[in-house]
């Protein structure tokens, strides 16, 4: 109805919208009210936000990844010290509500406001929201990354640090995915097989492993995408040389991602 009365292009309307970026945090007011009546928040409540808010703020999230970093780990030792002081809240709530206002996510910014006004709540609770919701964000926009680098590159020319260090990869990937800890050793033992063997044949067994699991609901799109995608990159982008090499990359990285997502789901 807008392009016809105003008789303008529809693709002037297309840039139109698209000038105003929108994540909607659907969530914020059940989040709000299990806070106020003391109840477990659930780290997927953020997912569908911080997905949104990776892709559309992609960009603006890596040119703040030091401020991302500085913010998730300062979060988990408060909670770890369970820190009660209000003066280390509001500085907290400051930082994130910069970082906010740094990547344009209005959103963000309303809901951490939000959280600013409660009262007779307990500061701990607050960072481990703060904690998941930025962890969420910072998750997904690292999956992201990963993707594309497997799509463009090799997985044997990756930066071990990016891949095996907190916040890398591997944590990001961890944190994310929901699987039964069952499946993910049972891929940890096969990919531990095919690394001691170095056989490309016996890495095309895991394929099938990976579809029927996924098609049972066993391990979600997240672990299956990450993993086959990884897998496909080292069977077909890499000579009998590199090949050895990606698969030692390959056993340090599924490590990493075992004993990361032990950390995020301690009761697994």
């Amino acid at each position: 109805a807008y392009v016809y009365k105003k008789e303008i292009n529809l693709w002037e309307v297309r840039k139109m919208t698209n000038k105003r970026h929108f994540c909607s945090f659907n969530q914020a007011e059940e989040v709000i009210s299990r806070l106020r009546n003391r109840k477990k928040i659930d780290k997927k409540i953020f997912t569908p936000f911080a997905k949104c808010v990776a892709q559309r703020y992609f960009q603006k999230i890596e040119e703040k990844e030091k401020e991302f970093q500085s913010l998730i780990h300062k979060l988990e030792s408060l909670i770890v010290l369970k820190e009660t002081s209000n003066n280390a809240k509001e500085e907290v709530i400051k930082k994130v509500i910069e970082l906010a206002q740094a990547i344009e996510t209005e959103e963000l910014k309303h809901f951490i406001e939000q959280l600013k006004r409660l009262q007779r709540v307990n500061p701990v609770n607050i960072y481990t929201v703060l904690y998941y919701l930025l962890f969420s964000i910072w998750s997904y926009k690292n999956l992201e990354e990963f993707k594309q680098f497997l799509n463009k590159k090799k997985f044997a020319e990756i930066e071990k640090e990016k891949l095996l260090q907190p916040l890398g990869y591997a944590d990001c990937i961890a944190f994310i995915i929901k699987l039964n800890i069952n499946q993910l050793r049972q891929f940890f033992n096969q990919i531990k097989q095919v690394v001691g063997k170095k056989d490309k044949t016996l890495l095309y067994t895991i394929f099938p492993m990976l579809a029927y699991a996924y098609s049972r609901g066993l391990i979600d799109e997240n672990f299956y995408a990450t993993l086959k995608g990884t897998l496909l990159n080292i069977a077909e982008k890499h000579n009998k040389d590199e090949f050895e090499k990606a698969l030692d990359l390959l056993n340090e990285f599924i490590t990493a991602l075992y004993a990361y997502f032990r950390k995020h789901n301690p009761k697994a």
